[in-house]
């Protein structure tokens, strides 16, 4: 053990000169030190971050090496490393970044230029294909802003909080600004006539993600300074795509996804839900109510009778379908461009009568009348048919949500526990069939948005611009409860109706 010990010891200072210590500066072009900067080795998971005067010092194992050193707001550079010990790396300044135009509600700067917080997505390929709507463009890439979806369903709204809960106006939601057009809460949504809690529908339909060019979100007190009290939680400004110059181009983009059901809870069956009756039973001094012969499960008494099972997530679960389709067309010349849009969407749910189609379409027109003189025109439509279920309430009760019965449910049919007791309510089951066959939650809307845009330009710095838009919402809800729910029941079956028209404009 010594002997070994003291080869150990041998071949130690090898290993410690075979590293080698680089000690450098990373500065701008200015020669002012960037403190903070990541200086990491190529291939690897070494690296330091540079101190206040943008020094670092850092051990390679292996020479040559590559040294990677990047800056927020600055080009990376590569470093090769032979035989250096010290050396000064100079990062430009990433221009291609800082002359990025913001949206910041009274016009568009560069980037460098903008001076409150806000933050700014541009969409791609990628990004689009990835998003069903605005919530899955902005979802992880805003910092502080915090996106939940407050339903499953398809067609479910979506809650967006900039920099925590804070409301002037009893709303937390931010507001939303689409070309310029004042738009709704995205949890804006028509009231429930029956009373009690109803699943919300998006409220921040027409917009297409397909169709978005940027989106900028404002997080500080610019935001009320543009906006007034309407902005103090936020604004979101959604830039949708305009023609570009050159000859017309056409794209459809057609798409399909499927889903599953993947983690359902694991239950009894029918066969265990008899054994552990019977042992209750028995535990109790009772008459045990089931018998099994042949895994087939029977009723005791004088006339037994066969029990049919039921797996309830088989029985209710279904796969979920999308179909997207999408053509645009674009083009334009050197005084004038064209953007226009139209495609389909239908969703259905993992769930028995979840679903939703929407049909949309977009036009965005620019045309130059003069040098000084510019018009923009901006046209939205869209027509949605929403069909919900009671299976992703979140806030539910035992007799209010699919999802519930499916995992509570007595894994029989036709038991007498999985339907009406109104004896004991809040504890009762109606079972998740009732559910499908005796409700109904329907709703259909109509969004239109439109703007005209007049530009005069007075000189270089100052544009007036005169601007004349609207945003109108015609919405009718329908719900039903049959009589083979608790709810239905005691009336002969209960039916709401209720509406929301409004009209905002800019």
């Amino acid at each position: 053990m010594k002997k070994i010990f003291n080869i150990m010891l041998l071949f130690l200072p090898l290993v410690l000169l075979a590293q080698t210590t680089v000690k450098g500066k990373v500065t701008d072009e200015s020669k002012f030190p960037l403190p903070g900067a990541s200086v990491v080795v190529k291939g690897t998971t070494k690296g330091q971050i540079t101190d206040f005067d943008g020094l670092f010092t850092i051990k390679i194992d292996k020479l040559p090496a590559t040294l990677v050193v990047s800056y927020l707001g600055y080009t990376s550079k590569e470093v090769l490393i032979t035989n250096q010990t010290e050396i000064t790396v100079e990062l430009k300044a990433d221009t291609e970044q800082l002359e990025e135009i913001v949206v910041i509600g009274y016009g568009s700067v560069n980037k460098k230029d903008v001076t409150g917080a806000v933050t700014s997505i541009k969409t791609n390929a990628t990004i689009v294909e990835q998003s069903r709507g605005v919530q899955d463009i902005i979802r992880g890439r805003a910092a502080g802003v915090q996106v939940l979806t407050n339903g499953s369903e398809p067609g479910g709204s979506i809650s967006v909080k900039i920099r925590g809960t804070s409301s002037l106006t009893g709303n937390s939601q931010p507001l939303y600004v689409v070309d310029g057009i004042i738009m709704d809460s995205a949890t804006e949504d028509t009231a429930n006539p029956l009373g009690g809690y109803t699943s919300q529908q998006g409220g921040i339909s027409g917009i297409n993600p397909q169709d978005i060019e940027s989106i900028d979100v404002l997080k500080d007190a610019s935001a009320t300074a543009i906006y007034g009290s309407r902005g103090a939680n936020g604004v979101i400004i959604i830039t949708t795509k305009r023609g570009k110059t050159g000859k017309a181009k056409f794209n459809f983009n057609s798409m399909l996804s499927t889903g599953t059901v993947v983690r359902s809870y694991d239950v009894l069956s029918t066969k265990e839900f008899a054994n552990y009756q019977n042992d209750m039973k028995g535990y109790l001094g009772l008459d045990i109510p089931y018998t099994i012969t042949n895994d087939k499960v029977f009723t005791t008494g004088v006339n037994p009778t066969e029990i049919e099972g039921v797996d309830w997530a088989d029985d209710t679960y279904r796969t979920s379908i999308i179909n997207n389709y999408r053509l645009t067309a674009s083009g334009g010349g050197d005084k004038s461009n064209y953007y226009i849009a139209g495609g389909y969407v239908s969703n259905k749910g993992a769930f028995p009568n979840a679903k939703s189609e929407s049909m949309d379409f977009n036009l965005n027109l620019n045309q130059d009348l003069s040098d000084k003189l510019n018009i923009k025109v901006k046209l939205a439509s869209t027509y949605t048919d929403l069909s919900s279920s009671k299976g992703t309430d979140s806030n539910a009760s035992t007799n209010t949500s699919m999802v519930r019965q499916v995992i509570l449910g007595t894994p029989i049919l036709n038991f007498a526990e999985n339907n009406q007791d109104v004896t004991d309510i809040e504890e009762n089951l109606d079972g998740p069939r009732a559910w499908t066959t005796d409700y109904d939650d329907f709703a259909n809307e109509i969004r239109l948005l439109g703007s005209i845009n007049l530009d005069y330009k007075i000189s270089d710095n100052f544009t007036y611009r005169l601007r004349l838009g609207g945003d109108y919402r015609d919405k009718e809800r329908t719900f039903w409860f049959g009589t083979g729910l608790r709810r239905g029941r005691d009336p002969n079956g209960l039916a709401g109706i209720s509406t929301l028209k409004r009209f905002r404009s800019t």
